[in-house]
């Protein structure tokens, strides 16, 4: 269980770390493809090893299909051509193996994409430059390291850290994130509706109409006052359960009658405003009350996630959720993490 816990968290984290502007450069790069192919150009994929698999899957849902039957559209890997591989490699040298047939397939305006967990193989480097050199847009799909500024490239997408397993995982979601946005963009696929309704209300404003249309709803609660990974695991472990996520986070003056008059350290909206920011929290509600059982009444969950240190305790919503048979779900424990022990830390430091 703690290799398991350990890895799920390591990639959640990175998960965590993608940036609005790395967000809007996926974006762009699935607006740009989408134009690409309406204007009658190609997509060219190229990697090694695990990039390589990584490079064929792409063009794979993009000629084949994704979610949906629909027009196959023209996607080409460079790493599945065997003969044309080794030839290159023995005539050449395997530096050239993807430039060489980027020189040859290449045309200006098509996309070509380099998936290289390093940033640094040379002939994935080597294939870009020669997508330049043709007038295509270079794409370089790498993790979060360092990128020799001896080439050029239209985009950069640097995204997974600098393990390999993971750069390759969070590549992989990133493709199919892209596959979803291109069948979108040339409308092959249903225009995903926009968020309607608030993601922050107060307690007295909730109504049920305003959560979106799933049968089941998941809460969670506390202060959430310095957010850390004992929380994130906390929202992780509530979302994987599916339905809608509510989290109920306890107003400035429940947090001073609960920790004391020096908390919370985050207002209230702050607080609010950081946790609907993330994709997976369908709503947050400020409660006024030092327990949540009234404002549960009127939301009446299906599931509750709760950290295990509630587990053999009795806590005040407890008798409640028992009584609506409602789900009760404990989390592990991350030893040493908790907003109380954090600012200890902080404070003994200074």
């Amino acid at each position: 269980m703690g290799v398991i816990s350990r890895e799920l968290r390591k990639r959640y984290l990175q998960l965590m770390k993608v940036s609005g502007q790395q967000i809007l450069q996926i974006e762009k790069l699935a607006q740009d493809i989408s134009e690409g192919f309406k204007s009658g150009k190609r997509l060219y994929a190229f990697g090694n090893g695990g990039s390589a698999a990584e490079a064929q899957h792409f063009t794979t849902e993009l000629i084949g299909r994704f979610k949906e039957s629909r027009k196959s559209l023209p996607a080409i890997s460079l790493c599945s051509d065997s003969t044309a591989l080794t030839c290159i490699a023995n005539d050449f040298g395997y530096d050239e193996i993807f430039s060489r047939q980027v020189e040859g397939l290449v045309e200006a305006g098509d996309i070509v994409i380099g998936f290289t967990t390093s940033g640094k193989s040379k002939n994935v480097l080597f294939g870009l430059r020669s997508a330049k050199k043709m007038h295509g847009k270079a794409v370089l799909v790498t993790g979060n390291n360092d990128v020799s500024d001896e080439f050029e490239f239209d985009t950069i997408l640097q995204i997974g850290g600098s393990e390999t397993a993971v750069i390759q995982e969070l590549h992989l979601s990133i493709i199919h994130i892209l596959c979803d946005l291109i069948e979108i963009n040339m409308e092959l696929a249903p225009r995903i509706p926009k968020e309607s309704g608030p993601k922050i209300v107060y307690d007295h404003q909730f109504n049920k109409d305003i959560l979106p249309d799933k049968n089941l709803i998941t809460w969670v609660n506390g202060c959430f006052d310095i957010l850390h990974e004992g929380h994130l695991m906390l929202l992780n472990e509530a979302a994987n359960l599916g339905g809608s996520l509510i989290v109920g986070i306890n107003s400035d003056t429940a947090v001073k009658k609960l920790k004391g008059e020096n908390r919370p350290f985050i207002t209230e909206l702050n607080r609010a405003r950081t946790l609907a920011q993330f994709p997976l929290v369908d709503l947050v509600v400020i409660f006024d009350s030092e327990d949540p059982v009234d404002i549960l009444t009127k939301i009446q969950p299906n599931a509750v996630v709760k950290g295990s240190t509630y587990e053999k305790i009795e806590y005040p919503e407890k008798e409640f959720l028992k009584k609506i048979k409602c789900k009760i779900t404990y989390t592990g424990h991350i030893d040493g993490i908790s907003t109380t022990q954090i600012i200890k830390s902080i404070q003994d430091k200074i």
